[in-house]
């Protein structure tokens, strides 16, 4: 799959999913940081990668605009170190890859991964 790693994970987030096989982009290496969320989203949705992201805001913004792509993972726990978020991640991928590819939001909090596919009708 291809991903697009918000600033608010670490680099070696998007270097450990290269490692698994994944194409993975850092916004850092777009020379996005500090961009507005609008502008990571373009990105991603002109290079057709999903977003990972600890930011609901993402999510947000295609519900209210009523898009579809791109998808998102969103991380709710930030106590976890890159390591053990990509295990999560890629353990749960086979599941989570037509949603993601159709256009979804797949959140992963401390006890489980709940995914809602797009588009979503806001509340």
């Amino acid at each position: 799959m291809r991903f697009l790693v918000d600033e608010n994970l670490p680099v070696r987030f998007a270097d450990l999913l290269r490692t698994a096989g994944h194409d993975a982009k850092h916004i850092a290496e777009y020379g996005l940081e500090g961009a507005p969320d609008d502008e990571v989203m373009a990105r991603a949705r002109r290079d057709q990668r999903v977003v990972i992201t600890y930011d609901a805001d993402f999510a947000t913004m295609l519900v209210l605009g009523g898009e579809a792509l791109p998808s998102i993972v969103l991380f709710r726990d930030q106590r976890r170190r890159p390591e053990e978020l990509a295990r999560l991640l890629l353990e749960n991928l086979d599941q989570l890859e037509g949603s993601l590819t159709n256009g979804a939001i797949a959140v992963f909090d401390a006890a489980r991964v709940r995914v809602r596919e797009f588009p979503l009708e806001p509340d």
